[in-house]
């Protein structure tokens, strides 16, 4: 169970595996932190039994990452300058101004499928957003086979990925991601312990930009990054 619950929090709608969890605008490393720490998976179970809306979830989440952060600086001899928030949002492609409203989104689309029956428009490499917030890359290439990483960090992408082969089927608008590889912290997990397969919606494609739904109705919005 351990890869599934992995693969759930890399992915919040993008490779479920076994039961479904939100990581609430977090990375994936992010909530393996609050996780560790504070037991998020339960943190999230009570938000929502007190009926927590989604941001109020994140921004406890956030709170306990940023406690967990504090208190590793305070451990640190070396003193490191701290990007502000608003350093990061102005330099951060995560937050292009416009792409990620849902006005924008729509309009971009409006809610049409420009999509070929092979899907040929879906090969590149694409930048999935969660919560407004860059959730993973996801590169698709012709030959039917694709890469997950959980960073934009290539220093981290031979450590923690996701291989397999895609496939899209006009007729019912579904992208199917067969999984083959799961590699976590440079260690492969046990293909056994993962579904062999996920199977997304497509709600709308046009301009470089799509929404897909998983059968827990959850949304993910791309933006072809090359």
């Amino acid at each position: 169970m351990k890869a599934k619950k992995l693969l759930t929090l890399a992915l919040p709608v993008m490779l479920l595996a076994g039961c479904t969890l939100e990581t609430y605008g977090l990375t994936q490393s992010e909530y393996r932190q609050v996780d560790k720490e504070f037991k998020a998976d339960e943190m999230v179970e009570h938000m929502k039994k007190m009926h927590y809306s989604d941001e109020e979830i994140e921004r406890q989440l956030r709170g306990a990452l940023a406690n967990i952060n504090s208190e590793k600086e305070e451990s640190k001899d070396e003193v490191e300058i701290e990007v502000s928030e608003s350093e990061v949002s102005e330099s951060n492609d995560d937050n292009i101004e416009g792409f990620l409203s849902d006005s924008y989104f729509t309009d971009l689309t409006d809610g049409v499928i420009e999509l070929s029956p092979n899907g040929k428009e879906l090969v590149g490499y694409w930048g999935i957003y969660s919560y407004n917030r860059f959730s993973l890359g996801l590169d698709m290439k012709k030959d039917g086979s694709y890469t997950i990483y959980e960073s934009r960090d290539t220093k981290d992408h031979k450590k923690n990925y996701i291989k397999g082969k895609w496939t899209y089927d006009s007729d019912t608008k579904k992208l199917n991601l067969a999984i083959d590889k799961y590699v976590q912290d440079g260690k492969e997990e046990d293909k056994d312990t993962l579904n062999s397969s996920i199977e997304y919606t497509i709600q709308s494609f046009k301009n470089d930009v799509f929404q897909m739904e998983d059968v827990k109705e959850n949304i993910l919005k791309a933006k072809k990054v090359k």
